[in-house]
């Protein structure tokens, strides 16, 4: 549970910088389909190696996430821009609820016969989806305050952003409530599953906790 996150401190802002080069749309792409082979890989490891190398790679393509977030806040315009970000975070609670319900469904009840091959499966082939569809459906987002020329406002690069992040006082509550959130999360993931264990629920009751609790 440790490993992706810290590998996201590293690859979280070098994805950021790539989709400064390369565009949104691509970054996006990039890692919905890394994230696609990760559950691949998952989905067969049967060596606690293999599920060590797995997390590393998940942490290297969690980027998308942020991506998604820095693609709404260009296209969106300044009125809209609060709206738009309120509708990623819906989503985003949506599928943290159909998530575990369904990868419980997939799993079965039966401990003796647990796998995780087919919830993994299951969410490999929808990043495989979601990457299609932003690769063939969604144009290279346009800023809204471009203005006729079509050229977004010059941002500065990523350190420069975080350094004005950094210098900008009003800014550090914002960022520390956002740490908590994260942190308070994996925190969860981790001691929920083992609070379950300890009153005799299968992996699939888990499962339909988390989606409970993610209502």
């Amino acid at each position: 549970f440790t490993l992706m996150p810290l590998v996201g401190i590293v690859g979280n802002p070098l994805w950021g910088r790539l989709s400064d080069s390369i565009g949104r749309r691509r970054a996006l792409t990039c890692t919905l389909g890394g994230t696609a082979i990760t559950f691949i890989a998952f989905a067969f490891a049967d060596t606690l190696m293999t599920l060590y190398a797995t997390r590393v790679l998940q942490g290297i393509f969690h980027g998308s996430i942020s991506i998604a977030l820095a693609y709404v806040a260009v296209a969106s315009g300044g009125k809209n821009r609060a709206k738009s970000m309120g509708q990623v975070f819906g989503a985003m609670g949506i599928g943290l609820a159909i998530g575990p319900a369904l990868g419980g469904l997939l799993m079965g009840d039966d401990v003796a016969a647990f796998s995780q091959t087919l919830p993994c499966l299951a969410a490999a082939s929808l990043s495989i989806l979601a990457a299609l569809s932003i690769f063939l459906f969604r144009p290279e987002p346009v800023p809204a305050e471009a203005g006729e020329s079509g050229r977004p406002p010059a941002a500065g690069s990523t350190s420069q952003r975080l350094r004005g992040v950094l210098a900008t006082p009003a800014l550090w509550p914002l960022a520390l409530m956002i740490m908590i959130s994260g942190f308070k999360m994996n925190a969860e993931q981790l001691a929920y599953p083992y609070w379950g264990m300890a009153i005799d629920w299968t992996p699939q009751s888990v499962s339909y906790g988390f989606a409970v609790l993610s209502v």
